[in-house]
């Protein structure tokens, strides 16, 4: 498990510079984790909507990174998931990605007791074109 060490400037400056997703993936962790990590340690995240509005041409506000008492180093660990999915061996993540990619079947009846008027109406006209 790989750990790194940011301080609460770095980590602000990432969160604010590119969607949580993308800084999360970074250290292998999940993004509610980082943000979990931020609200511990009093880093203000952009709010819903911040990369869409900046997407969109807007300059949505940037709220500043308050002071702390301590300006030690953040320990960031990364997630036994991520190295779960990572270490799996090239034909295993071969046939997971087969797997995937295969088309879910769904099966229907002749017909649907106690379904709403419309799923039966849909049903019944799925049955006509077969």
């Amino acid at each position: 498990m790989a750990t790194t060490q940011v301080t609460r400037k770095e980590l602000y400056d990432q969160v604010w510079s590119e969607p949580m997703l993308h800084v999360a993936k970074r250290y292998g962790i999940s993004d509610v984790g980082l943000a979990k990590i931020c609200r511990k340690q009093k880093i203000p995240c952009p709010p819903r909507g911040h990369w869409a509005k900046k997407a969109a041409g807007q300059s949505p506000i940037q709220i500043p990174l308050p002071k702390s008492d301590k300006e030690s180093k953040i320990i960031i660990r990364e997630s036994p998931e991520s190295t779960t999915r990572s270490s799996l061996s090239p034909d295993l993540q071969q046939q997971v990605a087969e797997e995937i990619g295969r088309p879910f079947l769904i099966e229907l009846r002749d017909h649907l007791r106690g379904a709403h008027s419309l799923i039966s109406a849909a049903n019944q006209q799925s049955q006509a074109i077969r």
